[in-house]
């Protein structure tokens, strides 16, 4: 799966964000999925639809925490309700930090 690059790496565009409540209604992986594909446009769209679809194929075995990650690969998932960790918001970053 191709991984789009960081903010503010080389010349490359700002990857999309979605800012997101998983523990809530619009956390449901269909929903997820669908604010996601409103976000991107191109080619990212296209392999963001292929990359899901095989995803979704019977056999699978994908599970919710696996689709959140092929969401995040394609653009920066933030749950605001920081249920899932791995997309909790991050503290801003102090002057020493950087």
């Amino acid at each position: 799966m191709e991984q789009f690059p960081q903010a503010n790496e080389g010349n490359e565009p700002e990857r999309p964000r979605l800012d997101i409540d998983l523990s809530g209604p619009d956390g449901n992986v269909f929903m997820v999925i669908g604010l996601a594909r409103r976000q991107l446009e191109g080619e990212a769209l296209k392999e963001f639809n292929r990359t899901v679809w095989e995803a979704m194929q019977v056999g699978a075995k994908r599970t919710y925490d696996d689709m959140l990650g092929i969401v995040n690969s394609f653009m920066t998932l933030t749950d605001t309700s920081a249920t899932y960790p791995d997309y909790a918001p991050q503290p801003p970053q102090t002057d020493e930090q950087a």
